[in-house]
């Protein structure tokens, strides 16, 4: 692997850091709306079907 390579990997990834640090609040806000959703349809059927007095 060339230097060029190397040096272009290595600021792409700084960059990236950057990126991710200044929308760390909206990512933040978008997992918190996905989170209970997702728990809904994918964790929560799981659980209650199991149990012996809630499930189906």
């Amino acid at each position: 692997m060339e230097i060029t390579q190397l040096y272009a990997i290595s600021v792409g990834g700084i960059l990236l850091f950057f990126i991710l640090v200044n929308f760390r609040p909206y990512i933040e806000a978008f997992l918190r709306a996905v989170s209970l959703p997702a728990s809904k349809h994918l964790t929560y059927p799981r659980i209650i079907h199991r149990h012996r007095y809630l499930g189906l």
